[in-house]
């Protein structure tokens, strides 16, 4: 059974910006960074218990 997976704006634009720090020096490593963070929030809404909650304190 497949899980809702909800991205936070914060994770997606975590996501983009790690994208474009990698994509200045190699734009194919980017691409496949990309992909596998698709492929690990995929993997994640198949398997919902794989994996533990990580806090973080917002200052």
């Amino acid at each position: 059974m497949s899980r809702r997976i909800f991205i936070t704006s914060k994770a997606s634009q975590d996501i983009d910006l790690a994208f474009a720090y990698i994509a200045q020096n190699n734009n194919e490593v980017a691409l496949h960074f990309f992909d596998a963070a698709r492929k690990t929030i995929a993997q994640l809404a198949m398997t919902p218990g794989k994996g533990s909650i990580f806090e973080i304190d917002n200052p």
